[in-house]
């Protein structure tokens, strides 16, 4: 079971916060909130910000907003990959796309889906899958 600071931390990153901006918005240090994220990722099993994201929506912490974001089956391959914890440089392998290419998809949904960070665009388009 998580503590209240440690669901406060999972939260915050899940929903595509910078480590800086959730020390902040905590009042720790970065080093405490990188402490927690890892024993996070210790008990839930949650190694990447995806990790976290698919934790913190299964365990109720945050809501899927669930859009219904129209993807192309490269896209949706890509967000399936991430959601289940694999980096983008796996999603590139299977996609036949580089790593930049990953990226490029990433960045086009993010500006189509109007979110700045990856976790957030996931959040949003995790109903469309």
């Amino acid at each position: 079971m998580l503590t209240t600071r440690q669901r406060e931390v999972a939260v915050l990153i899940a929903e595509g916060r910078p480590r800086a901006e959730v020390a902040r918005a905590l009042g720790i240090s970065q080093s405490t909130v990188r402490l927690h994220i890892d024993n996070i990722g210790h008990w839930a099993g949650a190694s990447k910000r995806a990790d976290l994201l698919r934790y913190a929506i299964d365990q109720g912490l945050i809501l899927a907003e669930s859009r219904d974001v129209e993807m192309s089956e490269r896209e949706r391959m890509i967000v399936r990959m991430l959601l289940d914890g694999f980096s983008q440089s796996a999603a590139a392998v299977a996609t036949g796309l580089s790593l930049a290419g990953v990226g490029l998809v990433l960045r086009r949904m993010r500006r189509r889906v109007g979110v700045s960070r990856t976790p957030e665009l996931l959040r949003q388009v995790v109903g469309s899958l």
